[in-house]
């Protein structure tokens, strides 16, 4: 099953009546009123899925991910993604405090039933022996309860040679790996495939999707669906 959503639900600018309005249109209904929404619950109503941003920025309490998973309905997915701390401080090196630091968005990840955890590297992280080693250590390490989903950056890691030994590396430990499908193929799947789209040509957040690309990307997600 195909779901889509958004990379938080903070910064929707939109005027929320007129979205009902227009969905409800699509869907051939009649626009009917709603109590006051908060804005996760407006999003919910039109999409399937979240990925949790802010827990990179912040640390919240697993009671806030227990007060997002009650205020949408129980077939909403969330996944989020883990502290900056773990991927651009420690560079996944699983010292104490590094572990620390994943286990509380892992706590949180399990308040709102999340369906995977998201480590997004930075372009700083090269694919070099070293950091090869630490992450094989890191995965290691951590409790992989929650699947794991990782977003590698940087054009050294669409190398070939890169490419083999990531690959390796996450399918000795059900691994998937997060591309822009559009642009790069993932090397490899565990379960759960997990797309990040950024725009095009380039990295460009303001892009606006042409039917021809969301046709294109129908069709990558049709074919990773059959293997």
């Amino acid at each position: 099953m195909i779901k889509v959503g958004c990379c938080g639900w903070g910064r929707i600018n939109l005027d929320l009546n007129k979205v009902r309005y227009f969905a409800s249109e699509v869907k051939g209904e009649a626009p009917r009123k709603t109590g006051r929404l908060s804005t996760l619950q407006t999003y919910a109503k039109y999409f399937d899925v979240v990925e949790v941003n802010s827990s990179f920025y912040s640390y919240h309490k697993p009671s806030t991910y227990e007060g997002w998973r009650r205020a949408v309905p129980s077939d909403f997915e969330f996944t989020v993604k883990c502290h900056k701390d773990v991927t651009h401080r420690f560079l996944l090196k699983p010292t104490a405090e590094c572990l620390e630091s994943f286990n509380s968005t892992l706590d949180g990840a399990l308040a709102c039933k999340a369906k995977a955890i998201l480590l997004q590297t930075p372009a700083s992280f090269r694919p070099s022996e070293e950091n090869f080693s630490r992450a094989e250590e890191f995965f290691r390490s951590i409790d992989r309860s929650i699947p794991i989903v990782w977003e590698t950056r940087g054009d050294q890691w669409l190398e070939d040679k890169a490419l083999r030994r990531l690959r390796e590396l996450l399918e000795r430990y059900e691994i998937t790996h997060v591309t822009d499908v559009l642009k790069v193929k993932p090397v490899y799947i565990s379960g759960l495939a997990y797309f990040r789209l950024h725009g095009l040509p380039g990295y460009n957040l303001k892009y606006s999707y042409r039917n021809e690309d969301l046709e294109r990307l129908l069709k990558e997600c049709r074919e990773v669906e059959r293997e």
